[in-house]
């Protein structure tokens, strides 16, 4: 019956916007509404349309089970549940108190479980209950923070991955109570995506091996990928609870651009890591990079992971141009498993990850349709006009690609409102914009748009080809112009030819050519009929001008309507090869009309257009050939069908498209698959029964005719809400609050969509008969429209604004009334309100016989309240303030109460039912300072009940309890606040401030903030703590940062301690000059800088012998200037050389020297931690020799590698682990390197080699 070929564009920056099942249901959040697509069909199939939020959708979810479920949340606190299939809503909650960002629904047995995630770290379990049973909810928080993604195990659904913004990932075991089983912390930014290893076990067949350990239940463990905004893809051990690998996403050399290291500010802010484990090679990740492209991972390299894009070279231009934000796979086929991306580009691809290769492409469009319009040269080519600032141009009869469609965008800056092809030339395309440009795209080259030098003050609304007019031309014209009609209320003339010459007012040309004085009417349409002989201008007034070229002569004025013109269009001439009827020369001279009156008329023109300037004046027409009535909103777009003659199709803000027959004067068809309003309607020039319409929902659809279950459009909700308000009058008497219930039911507009689309935004009569319009004009629509994509208004010329002041056309909204009750009464019909005066005027005169009329009119104070005296007044008053508060109207309520002088009673009254508000807090001073105090304790107690500590705290503060203050922000974990508070309000002496940094700083470290941590212990005057608290992280920088802090603060000891655990990661990254830098500043670490510059001679002395087992020689080892003496000079003179000269150790007298000596031997005592291995029977020692010269010896008895082992070197003794750390791993088998022999050796070897320099 109908196809969505292009939905709106999947919502951006979000973790689980998109999802897709085992049978190849693709689900998606656009905006608020959520689109289905079946994917195993290429190209893909829509499967309809879920609205039922109110606000942005930010996650969704498919279950598997006997009946097909969704699971949705969004803005608006709310997790649904819908049937997929009829796409009802089948449950709902809304126990979350902020925006929902991830929905799960885990693959366990039994009715669905629907597990979300808020912005404040909640996480609510939400199980429907079986026939006879309620639902069941669990509430959970393990972290107070905002969670960005979830993800179930796949073989162990009850355990679910959390991840949170500060780059937190939680493991829960919700079958325990959401007990944590892990806490995985490694990234430095926003998590933003999970993937589990599809099958058990962490092992990647021979590649990285993970011990496995008890892991709640885990079985053989589970392998967990992680994405961040701090562009690295880590891999967990949930066994070991660390990162076992990190993979850094590079930086790609794509379109000849320049490989770019650094990312740029802006790069960062839209940096998104996605991730995805493929099921059918566990070795296989697949993961977003920077500019879009998909990334192949393999992990199954021993320890290097190295990455390709996805497909190849082959698929470079199949690739996204931006950040990808979602990616979603499933199980084709046994052995075929496709993947589904979502993207900044705005498109959504399907990869089959077996060849690997792109499958297809379906565009999504980010902005509403505002325009659709097909080539007459090529009628397969259709034009869609966006509100994301672009033009989609598709091949529709492309034989390849069903989705061949190119996106055009340069030189475009604002929402495109209108679209026209040229009627001759190929591939000449013309657009306009909400800004009021007009340009001209050759869409058969890629060469940027020709933009006219003439713009509109306001949005273009309307663009038509016509013949060249000048004010000199008496003849046809040689060449084909533009014309083009804004919210100025202008047409503008261009010249395609020259665009950066002006364009000319058509105004001025009519006022030339016909020497008229007076004042044009404001346009708001222009179309030029086929042939070109005649141009229609429609008017904001409803009228419309019809001027015949060449001398634009004012032939026909149409009055029928009585608001702004919207759409216009001349019927087209007769398909080739058809004979000419009666019937169709009538035809020839139809010009069909749309209005925001709802109502389209036809006119018949032909007689009027063939007089040829015999008539004087022109005809004013005030009865159309046909009028077609329907519609219940504004019309927005027409067209004639090519096809068949007198067919007509609109398209209307009441949400429907319609076909109609003008010459039998009946509606045939009607389209209501569109959720929202409609903007443009297009007839396929090449199936008859084939119309495309594009709306407010994002998205353009292809529907039949024939194939439609509605004749008419929908029925509007105007006159039902007359007919209720006329039940209403007619009743009378009693049912008061009924009454007001439904004298107040309306349809309003949902937040952000603006009244009318092409209404003048200051008056005249159109705008003020417009105004009312029925509510269908906006319910029936805008349930889509965000603040990015508004309807552009089309308003009024500049008038003058003391014309503007004096008129008064712009009129204020008359206020609403406190006084509900008395004004319903004086909405009743005229016959009770005039029995009312007839009761109140013997009220007031006291006739005889009218004393128990009088007395029953004085109980109904709500009636004659205003009119008698004090006590009814005070009366009515009581009356209408019980009304308010059971309707819930409190803060009314409390107005009155003012008025009434009785607000004691009525902040008891607001305390004891919990309804305190500001309003009735500012108003207790009236009574007195104690009943002010009193309300705001009060106020104070339903504020922290309402889980509103920050509110709570500042009332206290304005009673000056400081403390108390602080205690409720410290009381909810508010710590910043709290210190912010102190800090402001409490002396610097006040121990609360550091009682309160230090337990903000206890709870940071919990959370993994080291580093504020750190400055909350240096409030304190706690340099130790800061030092240690930095320290945690355990990295190159975090240690240097310890030691830093340490130094300045006077720690020199322990600031030397982390100078040295700094020193030791940095060789363990080959960063030996770095480890030297460390130690430089601590002179008591002058032992440790002659082990590591031992250390580091030996490791490049050695290396190139072949003898460690490893290439030492790697690009990123960095090392001290020394080193390269050692291949061109001898060894030990190599060491003195360095030692004496770049160590100091000359310069040291004998006592330092002495000391140093004391403290190396100390260090070869020292236990290193080393694991021993005792294999056979007899000592050896290992000799290394340079050439015949013995340099040092290493000490070794038959109990195994032991931490006294000793290298000697010139009579100093150095621990042997220095090499064993290096990987020096000696043989004992007799293969021994020709540099070692073995041989015997004592109990206390002697030096072999140099004695010490006399310096020594």
């Amino acid at each position: 019956m109908s196809r969505c070929w292009f939905p709106a564009s999947p919502n951006w920056y979000l973790s689980k916007a998109a999802d897709v099942n085992d049978e190849g249901i693709f689900a998606f959040s656009a905006k608020k509404l959520i689109f289905l697509f079946d994917v195993t069909q290429q190209p893909p199939v829509d499967r309809g349309c879920i609205a039922g939020h109110m606000d942005r959708v930010t996650t969704v979810a498919l279950g598997v089970g006997l009946k097909p479920v969704l699971a949705s949340g969004g803005d608006e606190h709310r997790v649904c549940l819908w049937d997929t299939e009829l796409r009802t809503l089948v449950g709902e909650h809304s126990l979350h108190q902020a925006a929902v960002t991830c929905v799960l629904i885990p693959s366990i047995p039994g009715n669905p479980l629907v597990i979300s995630a808020d912005d404040r770290g909640f996480i609510i379990s939400w199980r429907l209950g079986q026939a006879g049973h309620g639902d069941v909810h669990s509430k959970h928080c393990p972290d107070v923070k905002p969670i960005t993604c979830l993800s179930s195990c796949p073989h162990r659904p009850t355990i679910i991955a959390v991840g949170y913004r500060d780059g937190l990932v939680l493991v829960l075991d919700l079958q325990a109570r959401a007990v944590v089983v892990a806490r995985l912390r490694g990234h430095e930014d926003d998590l933003q995506s999970i993937a589990w290893k599809p099958y058990p076990g962490e092992s990647f067949g021979g590649d990285i091996e993970v011990e496995p350990k008890a892991c709640a239940g885990m079985g053989d463990g589970a392998l967990l990928a992680t994405g961040s905004r701090d562009r690295t893809v880590r891999l967990w051990s949930l066994s070991k609870e660390k990162c076992i690998a990190t993979l850094k996403l590079p930086f790609l050399k794509r379109r000849g651009k320049p490989v770019n290291q650094e990312a740029s500010s802006f790069q960062r802010e839209r940096i998104w890591t996605s991730v995805y484990w493929c099921r059918n090679s566990p070795t296989t990740l697949i993961s977003s990079s920077f500019g879009g492209e998909l990334l192949q991972w393999d992990l199954s390299a021993d320890g290097k992971f190295t990455s390709t894009i996805l497909g190849g070279a082959a698929a470079d231009g199949q690739q996204h141009t931006r950040v990808v934000f979602g990616l979603v796979g499933f199980q084709a086929e046994p052995a075929r498993e496709l993947l589904l991306s979502t993207s900044m580009d705005r498109d959504i691809r399907c990869w089959d990850l077996l060849k690997p290769a792109c499958l297809w492409t379906l565009p999504s469009l980010g902005g509403f349709v505002y325009a659709l319009t097909i080539s007459p040269v090529d009628p397969g080519c259709l034009a869609v006009g966006v509100g994301d600032c672009t033009v989609r141009v598709w091949d529709t009869l492309a034989p390849q690609d069903a989705l061949c469609v190119r996106s055009l965008w340069q030189g475009i800056r604002s929402k495109v409102t209108a679209l026209a092809w040229h009627p001759n030339r190929e591939g000449c395309l013309a657009f306009g914009t909400d800004d009021g440009k007009v340009g001209i795209y050759d869409v058969v080259s890629n060469r940027p748009p020709r933009i006219s030098n003439t713009y509109h003050k306001r949005t273009v609304y309307a663009l038509s080809w016509g013949p060249a007019l000048h004010s000199d031309t008496t003849g046809d014209s040689q060449w084909i112009a533009l014309y083009s009609c804004g919210g100025d209320g202008v047409v503008i003339m261009h010249n395609p030819q020259q665009l950066k010459s002006d364009g000319i007012n058509l105004n001025n040309l009519i006022q030339d050519a016909c020497d008229l004085k007076q004042k044009f009417a404001v346009r708001s349409e222009v179309s030029w009929k086929p042939d070109g002989k005649a141009v229609a201008l429609g008017n904001e007034d409803g009228s419309i001008e019809v001027y015949q070229v060449p001398n634009l002569r004012l032939v026909c004025i149409i009055r029928q309507h009585h608001k702004l013109v919207n759409a216009l269009r001349w019927h087209p001439p007769l398909p080739p090869g058809r004979s000419e009827t009666p019937q169709s020369q009538l035809l020839s001279g139809m010009l069909a009309s749309g209005s925001n009156n709802a109502v389209i008329h036809v006119h018949s023109l032909r007689d009027i257009l063939s007089q040829e300037g015999k008539q004087d004046e022109a005809v004013v027409l005030v009865e159309p050939y046909c009028s077609l009535s329907g519609h219940t909103a504004r019309i927005t777009g027409l067209d004639w069908s090519p096809h068949q003659p007198g067919v007509l199709a609109s398209c209307s803000y009441d949400g429907s498209a319609q076909v109609w027959d003008v010459c039998s004067r009946k509606s045939l068809y009607n389209y209501r698959g569109h959720v929202g309003r409609l903007m443009a309607i297009a007839w396929s020039h090449t199936d008859p029964d084939s119309v495309w319409t594009g709306g407010d929902d994002c998205s353009l659809h292809c529907w039949h005719p024939s194939q439609q279950e509605y004749t008419k459009p929908p029925k509007g909700k105007k006159s039902v809400e007359m007919e209720r308000k006329k039940n209403v009058n007619s009743k009378g008497k009693g049912h008061l609050a009924s009454l007001y219930d439904r004298s107040e039911t309306k349809s309003p507009l949902p937040e952000g969509v603006e009244q009318n689309w092409r209404e003048p935004c200051n008056g005249t009569e159109a705008g003020k008969a417009s105004a009312p319009s029925s509510t269908t004009d906006a319910a029936s629509g805008a349930m889509f429209e965000s603040a990015n994509f508004l309807p552009p208004t089309r308003p009024r010329p500049e008038l003058d604004k003391r014309k503007q002041d004096a008129d008064g056309w712009r009129k204020r909204r008359k206020p609403r009334s406190n006084l509900h009750l008395t004004v319903l009464q004086e909405q009743r019909n005229v016959e009770d309100l005039r029995e009312d005066c007839m009761v109140l005027a013997q009220m007031m005169y006291n006739q005889a016989g009218s004393s128990t009329m009088a007395q029953s009119a004085s109980r109904d104070c709500i009636r004659h309240g205003l009119f008698v005296d004090h006590d009814l007044a005070q009366s009515m008053i009581q009356q209408e303030g019980a009304f308010l508060i059971l309707n819930g109207h409190h803060d009314e309520q409390h107005q009155l109460a003012v008025w009434h002088g009785d607000l004691l009673k009525t902040i008891q009254a607001a305390a004891d039912t919990n309804q305190m508000t500001d309003t009735l807090v500012s108003l207790a001073p009236m009574v007195g300072y104690r009943v002010w105090v009193h309300a705001v304790e009060l106020y104070v107690q339903q504020l922290c009940a309402q889980d509103q500590p920050t509110k709570a705290a500042t009332y206290l503060l304005a009673l000056h309890r400081v403390h108390e203050a602080i205690g409720i922000l410290r009381a909810n974990r508010l710590y910043r606040e709290a210190v912010a508070v102190a800090r402001l309000r409490l002396l610097p002496s006040d121990p609360c401030v550091g009682e309160l940094l230090t337990e903000w700083a206890l709870s940071l470290e919990k959370g993994g903030h080291h580093p504020l941590a750190a400055k909350c212990y240096l409030s304190c005057r706690a340099p130790y703590d800061a030092a240690v608290a930095i320290s945690r992280k355990g990295d190159v920088p975090a240690l240097q940062a310890a030691s830093r802090i340490a130094s300045i603060t006077g720690l020199g000891e322990l600031a030397a301690a982390f100078a040295l655990r700094c020193a030791h990661e940095m060789v363990k990254r080959n960063n030996w000059a770095g480890a030297q830098a460390a130690l430089k500043p601590h002179d008591g670490l002058k032992d440790h800088a002659l082990v590591f510059c031992t250390q580091e001679l030996l490791h490049h002395y050695l290396s190139p012998m072949g003898v460690l087992g490893m290439s030492t020689f790697e690009d990123d080892t960095q090392w001290n200037p020394w080193v390269e003496t050692v291949s061109n000079s001898d060894l030990l003179d190599v060491l003195i050389d360095v030692f004496n000269h770049h160590l100091g150790v000359e310069e040291l007298n004998i006592e330092k020297k002495q000391k140093l000596c004391s403290q190396l031997a100390a260090s070869s005592q020292a236990s290193t931690g080393l694991m021993t291995r005792t294999q056979g029977a007899g000592d050896y020692s290992l000799a290394l020799r340079e050439g015949h010269r013995g340099i040092f010896n290493v000490n070794h008895s038959n109990k195994g590698w032991r931490s006294s082992s000793a290298i000697h070197i010139w009579g100093l003794t150095v621990s042997a682990d220095i090499l064993l750390q290096l990987g020096y791993l000696f043989q004992r088998d007799g293969m021994c390197r020709p540099w070692i022999s073995e041989r015997c050796a004592g109990p206390d070897p002697e030096p072999v080699g140099r004695d010490l320099p006399d310096s020594w």
